[in-house]
C-alpha cells in the first residue's frame, strides 16, 4: 500500500504581545524589537525585588469586549488568548475554515495567589487551575472546532505545540491549526518559587547587563508574553492566497533523563533533539545558518547549551561573535526575559519579524531551540520565505 508524499508545512499568519513590543498582520513588516528597561518585582517577605521584564499597552479588553469566561483567565492565559485572537482574525479565516481549524496551545502553571478562604473565590476557581482553560477559551471564543492540544512540557511547551502541529499538518490529519504559547511569571508566588530555586537573575543592577551567552553566566530575568502562527498545509494556503512567512522543515524533541531542574551536563539528549530536528529536515549541520538558542543566562544552561553547540557546530557559542560566522548564534531573552512555556513561540515570531524585512529573495534556514524543566527538549527547523518556493 503506497503512503501519501507528506504535506508541506507553511506559516501564513503571526501575532506576538511581549516585553519587546507587539504586532499582528502586517504589523510584522515593520516591527523593530525594543530593549526596554526591567521593573522590579516582589518575590516573597524579607527577600530582595527581582528585576523582571512586562508586557505594556496590553489590554484584552481591546481584542475581545466583554466577555464573561474571561475571569476565569490567569494573565498568561489573557496575553495567549491575545495573541492568538488576533493571529486567528488577521489570517482571514473564512467561517467553515476556522471550524475546521485545530488548535495547539503551550501553557504553563497557574501561579497567582488566590484568597484561603474558599468562599472568597469565583464560583469555577478550578478553571484556573485547569491545564487546558486557555485552549478551550480561545476555541470556545472563536469558533474552532478541531482537534485542541494543551502541551505542558515547561519551558519547551510553546514549541513542542507548534512542533506537534507541523507534525498532524504533514502528515495529513490536520489541515490548518492556530497554535503558539502564552506565560507570564512575574507574579510574586512565581518569583519565589524561581528565587528559592536559586535561578534569578543576580546582579545588582535592574538586569541591565543581563545578556546569555555573551557574559558571565547570572541567572535569568523572569518575563511575561505570547505569540501564536497559522500553519497550514502549503497546497491550502496558496489556494486560498495567504501569504506564506516561512517553512517548516523538521522538528525533534527528547527527554534528560537526568535531573528535574538541571539539563544533562554534557548536552548529549539536547543533541538528539538537534539531531532529529536536522535529519527530520533532511539537512546536515552545516546547513543551518542561524540557531535562536535557549540561552537562559543561568550556568547550567549555558553550559549545556555551549556544548552541544559546540559539538554539532565546531564554533565557539558566544553570540555576536563575529559577522561572518556560521551558525549566527543569537539569544532573544535579553530583549524578551524568559517567558517559560512562551519563550519558543516569541523567539520564533521575533525571528519571522526580522525575515520579513529582509530581501523577499533571500534564503535562511533557522534553527530554533528551548529546553524546559524535568529535561523537556525540543527544537525546529524552519527556512525564509524566499526558500518557500522551490
Amino acid at each position: 500500500m503506497e503512503h501519501a508524499a507528506p504535506h508541506r508545512v507553511v506559516i501564513t499568519s503571526a501575532a506576538l504581545v511581549s516585553p519587546a513590543g507587539h504586532f499582528t498582520g502586517s504589523g510584522i513588516n515593520t516591527f523593530t524589537p525594543r530593549l526596554n528597561p526591567c521593573t522590579l518585582f516582589p518575590c516573597g517577605e524579607g527577600n530582595p525585588q527581582i528585576p523582571g521584564k512586562p508586557v505594556t499597552g496590553f489590554d484584552l479588553s481591546d481584542t475581545i469586549g466583554r466577555n464573561k469566561n474571561r475571569r476565569y483567565l490567569h494573565r498568561g492565559a489573557e496575553l495567549a488568548a491575545g495573541a492568538a485572537l488576533n493571529c486567528l482574525r488577521d489570517s482571514a479565516l473564512t467561517e467553515e475554515e476556522k471550524a475546521d481549524c485545530s488548535l495547539a496551545v503551550g501553557s504553563g502553571p497557574f501561579l497567582e495567589d488566590e484568597p484561603g478562604d474558599y468562599s472568597k473565590r469565583k464560583a469555577l476557581w478550578l478553571l484556573h487551575r485547569l491545564p487546558n482553560t486557555t485552549a478551550s477559551f480561545i476555541s470556545v471564543t472563536a469558533g474552532l472546532q478541531g482537534e485542541s492540544l494543551t502541551v505542558g512540557t515547561a519551558c519547551a511547551a510553546s514549541l513542542q505545540a507548534i512542533g506537534t502541529a507541523f507534525r498532524m499538518i504533514r502528515s495529513g490529519s490536520w489541515t490548518r491549526a492556530l497554535s503558539g504559547g502564552g506565560d507570564s511569571r512575574l507574579s510574586e508566588p512565581a518569583m519565589n518559587s524561581y528565587y528559592r530555586a536559586g535561578a534569578l537573575y543576580s546582579r545588582n543592577d535592574r538586569g541591565e547587563t543581563y545578556a546569555p551567552l555573551a557574559s558571565a553566566p547570572c541567572g535569568f530575568v523572569p518575563g511575561e508574553g505570547a505569540a501564536f502562527f497559522m500553519l497550514e498545509q502549503r497546497e491550502a494556503a496558496i489556494s486560498r492566497g495567504a501569504t506564506i512567512l516561512a517553512e517548516i522543515t523538521g522538528f525533534g524533541a527528547s527527554a534528560d533523563s537526568w535531573n528535574m531542574t538541571a539539563p544533562a551536563p554534557d548536552g548529549i539528549p539536547q543533541r538528539k533533539a538537534v539531531d532529529a530536528a536536522i535529519r527530520d529536515a533532511g539537512l546536515s549541520p552545516s546547513d543551518i545558518d542561524r540557531i535562536s538558542t535557549h540561552g537562559t543566562g543561568t550556568p547550567l544552561n549555558d553550559a549545556m547549551e555551549a556544548s552541544h553547540i559546540r559539538s554539532l557546530f565546531n564554533i565557539d557559542p558566544v553570540v555576536n561573535n563575529s559577522p561572518d560566522q556560521k551558525p549566527k548564534i543569537v539569544a532573544h531573552k535579553r530583549l524578551l526575559g524568559h517567558l517559560a512555556s512562551a519563550c519558543g513561540a516569541a523567539e520564533l515570531a521575533l525571528e519571522l519579524s526580522r525575515w520579513q524585512q529582509q530581501e523577499k529573495s533571500s534564503k535562511e534556514t533557522l534553527l530554533i531551540e528551548n529546553f524546559g524543566f524535568g529535561g523537556q527538549n525540543a527544537a525546529m527547523i524552519l527556512r525564509s520565505a524566499g526558500g518557500c518556493a522551490e
